[in-house]
């Protein structure tokens, strides 16, 4: 309620507030009450202002559960300025004493009252909301998408304790259960409907439930055949049976990849630039089939090529099968020739196990070149990944782990052949600090083991996508391992600025034919860039420093991927 008090003004002058007080506030400060209002000095002043004043600072009062405040607004003095005084009665307060769950059958009523978290506290519309909401998820869990609850009554009583009590009844319709009978699917023109269909986990009278449709959604989205999976959603058919709908939009599923690098001349060296093209198309004829070509120049002499095909759900099971062949010329020294083959066991959307089969090749380039001799080795081994990330391209959230053992027979020249032993394994984490603020971590290690190891044998460390700071494939090991953490600050979906710092340990066996002697060395780099994402494609600029350097003997590298 409110008074009023005007007197004789002339027409065409508009009465102004002089100033505020306010009386009998406890439960606020004058300050809190005032942030509700307009009332401030040269406020102007008329009835339906005062009333409206008046009204906010009674939502103030009920949203903390006096519902039965009463606000008071006095202008005295000057009418043309008008000192004006708000009295306040607050009362007693009400409390949730108790809360009435009518309706519930399908789900256990101590289940539900988990959720709650009014009781004991003052009467707010905004908690019971927030405990509303929670027990709807409960019954989205449980297979309940449809259900519905609302404030039914309000029961009010007085209390000895200096505040009132209060029932608060909540009606629970709780639907249908989302029993699913089938799926339906929107937005694909090019892929398949069956390649889709074998990606859900779904089985005929399965239960529709937030976790199972955020399944769906990263099984989707982990082929990378769309631009974007939305969150599917459980459907009524007009005989009401309950269906799957999924929605997506189809993107690029094909890659290009060119990098382009830079290093410095050094010691009397001159520059080198290195490139890489990488061209892989994802989803051929719209079945999921990948084809995957890849060439890497290092330097004048040496360069590599690789192409890998995947045929994925062999026989409709959840098999992958891929094959391969890769050749690395090496200078004038040799060249290495493998053929690969693995076939991958989906256990679920995110673990896959497989075995490796692979037979490798080292033939002298110019058999003038000091001795080196030729080998043959065939090798066996077995894999696992364990992939949680929220996004393959920019993730922000989740894991990647892979690893591999794999164990052999090499036959050097004539002689007799020999054990070897290869072990690699990677891991990758994503955490975000805010919205725009992730943090990159990634380890990952190398080893081959044998009685005789060949320059072939080594592994290749340094450049771009592996030690930063250093020229491509710089330092050669039978032992290596990188590390590497990064924090990014996005800019967009895509893009975002980034620094780092990589760490890297290689350990070099005597190889007298290749002129090597047995080492073990740290190195270490930092810089930072930029991916930018453009009509182009998404276009990565970094400035890499290796130690020692300056901003003279940087590595520059600049890379694209472009889908078409």
């Amino acid at each position: 309620m409110f008074v009023l008090l005007l007197s004789g003004v002339q027409a065409q002058e508009k009465p102004t507030v002089r100033s505020v007080s306010i009386t009998g506030n406890v439960a606020f400060t004058a300050n809190e009450i005032l942030r509700e209002t307009s009332l401030n000095p040269g406020s102007p002043t008329d009835s339906a202002f005062f009333a409206r004043q008046a009204e906010q600072v009674l939502s103030l009062y009920r949203e903390e559960g006096f519902l039965f405040a009463e606000v008071e607004i006095n202008p005295t003095g000057d009418a043309y300025r008008p000192d004006v005084h708000i009295t306040i009665r607050e009362n007693k307060p009400v409390f949730v004493d108790s809360v009435v769950l009518a309706g519930a059958a399908s789900i256990p009523v101590d289940l539900l009252r988990r959720e709650l978290t009014i009781l004991g506290r003052p009467l707010r519309q905004t908690v019971i909301e927030e405990d509303i909401q929670r027990m709807l998820r409960v019954y989205e869990g449980m297979g309940y998408p449809t259900t519905g609850i609302s404030v039914a009554d309000l029961v009010i009583h007085g209390s000895e304790e200096g505040r009132y009590g209060c029932t608060v009844v909540l009606e629970i319709n709780e639907g249908i259960r989302a029993t699913l009978e089938g799926v339906r699917i929107e937005g694909n023109s090019f892929t398949k409907d069956h390649v889709i269909l074998r990606e859900i986990p779904y089985r005929n009278g399965e239960v529709f439930t937030d976790e199972f449709a955020a399944l769906v959604r990263r099984s989707l989205e982990r082929t990378q055949l769309f631009a974007s999976v939305a969150t599917p959603e459980f459907v009524l058919s007009q005989d009401q049976k309950g269906f799957l709908l999924v929605k997506v939009q189809e993107g690029s599923p094909n890659r290009f990849d060119g990098m382009i690098g830079y290093s410095p001349p050094v010691k009397g060296t001159v520059g080198v630039v290195t490139g890489l093209v990488h061209v892989h198309f994802g989803n051929l004829f719209g079945t999921g089939r990948r084809l995957t070509a890849r060439w890497m120049k290092e330097s004048a002499l040496t360069q590599e090529l690789s192409l890998w095909y995947l045929e994925p759900w062999l026989a409709s099971l959840p098999l992958d099968l891929e094959g391969g062949f890769g050749q690395r010329k090496q200078d004038s020294s040799y060249i290495r020739r493998s053929y690969s083959g693995r076939v991958v066991l989906r256990l679920t959307t995110e673990v896959g196990i497989g075995l490796t089969l692979e037979h490798m090749n080292v033939v002298p380039a110019e058999r003038e070149t000091g001795g080196l001799p030729g080998s043959t080795s065939l090798s066996v081994g077995a894999t696992i990944r364990y992939d949680t990330r929220d996004n393959a391209v920019t993730p922000t959230s989740g894991v990647l782990y892979g690893t591999s053992a794999e164990f052999g027979r090499k036959r050097i020249g004539g002689d007799a052949p020999e054990g070897t032993n290869r072990v690699a394994f990677d891991v990758e984490a994503y955490g975000a600090l805010s919205r725009v603020q992730v943090v990159a971590v990634a380890l990952h290690g190398r080893d081959f083991s044998a009685s005789r190891v060949e320059d072939a044998d080594l592994f290749r460390l340094g450049g771009t996508t592996t030690l930063r700071g250093y020229r491509e494939n710089q330092f050669r090991g039978s032992r290596i391992a990188w590390s590497s953490f990064e924090y990014r600050l996005l800019a967009e979906k895509r893009s975002y600025f980034f620094g780092f710092v990589d760490l890297g340990y290689i350990r070099t066996p005597d190889i007298a034919v290749s002129g090597l002697s047995g080492s073990e060395i740290t190195r270490w780099g930092f810089g930072a860039g930029a991916r930018l994402d453009t009509g182009l494609g998404l276009i990565t600029v970094g400035l890499a420093f290796g130690e020692g350097d300056t901003f003279r003997t940087a590595k520059l590298h600049f890379r694209l991927v472009n889908e078409f």
